[in-house]
């Protein structure tokens, strides 16, 4: 994703921030370019229907930084704790929102992206990458 339309998303998600329903999973998916636009707040085990058939890979600006339970949804399906989205590689930089009608927020530095894939011990971080 050029640089131009990554930012052009994110200042729009941060508009967004004040429309109710919106969480971690719709604004990654929205600002990653995978939805023309932000949904109201996806359930974490309805995201597969929307990356189930993207490709895995390495960090890219617009990528999205997948936690991904180890252990599927009762359902059967893969459940996503969180995403955020990927803003540059080196050093990694995140945006994502925390939590629903939370403001998005950057995650700087690597202590600070170490601390969100920590807090979700029970996961695995994938990086899917939309435009791949």
């Amino acid at each position: 994703m050029d640089r131009a339309r990554l930012l052009d998303r994110i200042e729009r998600a941060q508009i967004g921030s004040i429309v109710k329903n919106r969480n971690c999973i719709s604004t990654a998916l929205f600002i990653s370019g995978v939805t023309p636009e932000e949904k109201q707040g996806i359930e974490p085990w309805d995201a597969h229907k929307f990356v189930g058939n993207l490709p895995l890979g390495n960090p890219q600006p617009g990528s999205i930084l997948a936690l991904r339970r180890k252990e599927p949804h009762v359902t059967g399906t893969p459940y996503f704790a969180h995403m955020a989205v990927v803003v540059d590689v080196n050093p990694l930089r995140l945006v994502h929102r925390m939590s629903h009608l939370a403001p998005l927020t950057f995650l700087e530095t690597p202590a600070e992206v170490a601390d969100l894939n920590t807090s979700y011990s029970d996961c695995e971080p994938v990086y899917i990458n939309p435009h791949s």
